[in-house]
């Protein structure tokens, strides 16, 4: 509830790359109807029309918007700046014209990197790594951050942020260091303050192993950066979850 309240006072225009998808369109409708911001839906607005009236799903709602990439007047900007920053990277300027006019994501991406809306929802259609490469072709990462990918489950009234879950396959112990102090920041920006349990198969040295090894680095690194967080590990998920498990490690 903290985060939807969160973000109701600070509603966002979020843009749905794969608009004309039934359940995509179901999303942008909760969206909406949870005043959390705008939908923007990315189609051709005849197809995105036709699959909602035979779904019964009613987008005349205010806060619904449908936008033809290949039809939208923003094009030459979005082409130019794709262009900008893909020149040297074996992209011709037509390249970049035939990614903003057929490839959502890439359309999607420029609307947020110039402004025109504050986030994306992709990855039905497309495999995750698909979808953010296209993503990080428009967009970096801030000066001195990382990418994370952060699953939020609510359950029971508790909020749980796992990261890093979509990124980094095998990260090396700086890498979870900065997963560690994104995730902090995520956390934060949802309205949370962060408790970090760093996670392995081992807890607090049993069993030990080289991945465990990595967790344990990675600890003593946020120790040397001072972070201003509590953090703690390497811990088994079961001791990170469960108050009478870390009951039995009171250091």
């Amino acid at each position: 509830q903290r985060i939807y309240d969160r973000v109701r006072r600070q509603p966002k225009r979020i843009v749905f790359a794969e608009g004309e998808e039934e359940q995509v369109m179901r999303a942008a409708v909760s969206y909406v109807n949870q005043r959390l911001g705008t939908a923007i839906l990315l189609g051709r607005d005849d197809i995105i029309k036709e699959n909602a009236r035979n779904a019964g799903i009613d987008l005349g709602k205010q806060g619904i918007e449908i936008i033809n990439a290949r039809l939208s007047r923003r094009n030459s900007v979005y082409t130019d700046y794709l262009y900008e920053r893909m020149q040297r990277k074996g992209f011709l300027f037509r390249d970049c014209q035939r990614l903003i006019n057929n490839d959502r994501n890439h359309f999607a991406a420029c609307m947020v990197a110039l402004g025109d809306a504050d986030g994306i929802v992709t990855g039905v259609t497309r495999n995750y790594s698909t979808a953010l490469d296209d993503i990080r072709r428009v967009i970096d990462a801030r000066p001195g951050h990382c990418v994370i990918g952060v699953s939020i489950v609510l359950a029971r009234g508790r909020t749980v942020l796992v990261a890093d879950t979509a990124v980094h396959d095998m990260p090396n112990a700086v890498e979870i260091a900065d997963i560690a102090e994104e995730a902090a920041g995520f956390a934060r920006r949802m309205g949370y303050e962060p408790r970090l349990a760093m996670l392995a198969y081992s807890t607090f040295g049993h069993p030990q192993g080289e991945r465990s090894e990595r967790v344990q680095e990675a600890v003593r690194i946020l120790d040397k950066r001072r972070v201003d967080f509590e953090y703690d590990g390497e811990m088994a998920a079961d001791v990170a979850l469960n108050a009478r498990a870390m009951a039995q490690y009171p250091f």
